[in-house]
């Protein structure tokens, strides 16, 4: 890891002690520390339709995911808001990734 992503690293691990949510893969699944933001509606020439439901993009460590594998559709719950993972961002040299994810009940 280089310094930089050590940096990064603790950080984001600041940040998430300070405004973390706990994600937890449904159903029953492992319990993942995130950091969530508001999604920023796109307003340009390439935006598909007024409809479009990102409403939250969700940032949780590589190292806190251990085994676990998140794709779209993939349902996340923080207790009873639940939300479904419609994008994966996952580049090798980040340390998180970052998921879209769009609310299924808030």
């Amino acid at each position: 890891m280089t310094g930089t992503q050590q940096a990064r690293l603790a950080g984001f691990r600041a940040l998430l002690a300070v405004r973390g949510h706990t994600l937890i893969r449904q159903p029953g699944g492992p319990a993942f520390p995130a950091l969530l933001q508001p999604a920023t509606n796109e307003k340009g020439e390439y935006q598909l339709a007024e409809e479009t439901t990102v409403t939250d993009i969700a940032s949780i460590l590589r190292d806190d995911l251990g085994e676990a594998v998140l794709t779209p559709g993939t349902i996340l719950a923080e207790g009873p808001a639940q939300y479904r993972v419609v994008k994966v961002e996952d580049h090798p040299v980040d340390i998180a990734l970052r998921l879209h994810c769009e609310a299924v009940r808030l």
